[in-house]
């Protein structure tokens, strides 16, 4: 599962916003008095101490919510040893916790930590589904969308038709990976699928997350002997109905 991301942009209010609006995603109610959600942000510096009474937190169980919740804003605000601290949370992040980082200078973070997070990158140009050279396929995001309406048996039935080898099945899972991706990015207003199904799709930060959680483990169990037609059926009944 994807447990951190890091949303990167050159207003840091901008990039506040979007944080608060993912956070309140996932708790699926506001923030406000929320005891399942944490802010981390400092005038000058986060220190080490701060970070590890963060770690504390987010080790107890949620209270109220699905997942516990961290923001921590202007993150190059973290000093050496609480970025060092951090990252030992972000190899290891606790079960159901989320660590939403926000950036203005993310060259100020360690390439560890960049490469733990889920990239997030704010423009003020919102990017176009037909701009971005991986999403050659026009059919794609169709793809997803009949999923995400069919049946479980009509889902076990696509599944059938896409993995009569383990080749095309982790191309499929690739795919779909790319596809749930742009749905993440289209979420938070940062990309235009062109697509009046994704606008009215009522799905959610946090389980278009957990299909990609799910497409990570199906590509690493592909690579061992699973029977790949199984691999994908697991898969695709996951996606939310």
């Amino acid at each position: 599962m994807i447990h951190s991301i890091l949303i990167i942009g050159k207003e840091s209010q901008e990039s506040f916003k979007k944080g608060i609006k993912i956070a309140t995603d996932f708790l699926g109610k506001t923030i406000k008095n929320n005891p399942d959600f944490f802010l981390l942000q400092a005038p000058d510096s986060i220190k080490i101490e701060e970070v590890r009474k963060l770690q504390q937190s987010l080790s107890l169980k949620p209270y109220s919510s699905s997942f516990k919740v961290a923001l921590i804003h202007e993150a190059e605000k973290l000093t050496l040893p609480a970025q060092h601290a951090l990252l030992k949370t972000l190899e290891e992040p606790p079960e159901n916790s989320i660590i939403l980082l926000t950036s203005n200078n993310e060259n100020l973070l360690l390439p560890t930590i960049l490469s733990r997070c889920q990239l997030m990158k704010i423009s003020k140009k919102i990017i176009n589904l037909a701009q971005i050279k991986t999403s050659e396929d026009p059919s794609l995001m169709e793809e997803i969308f009949t999923i995400i309406k069919a049946t479980p048996g009509e889902r076990i039935l696509i599944a059938e038709g896409k993995c009569p080898s383990k080749e095309e099945a982790v191309n499929f899972c690739q795919k779909q990976a790319l596809g749930w991706h742009f749905l993440l990015l289209s979420k938070n207003d940062l990309l235009n699928l062109n697509s009046q199904k994704a606008k009215i799709t009522p799905l959610s930060n946090r389980q278009i997350v957990n299909v990609l959680k799910n497409l990570q483990e199906s590509l690493l169990l592909l690579k061992t002997n699973t029977n790949p037609k199984l691999i994908v059926e697991n898969l695709l009944i996951s996606y939310p109905f």
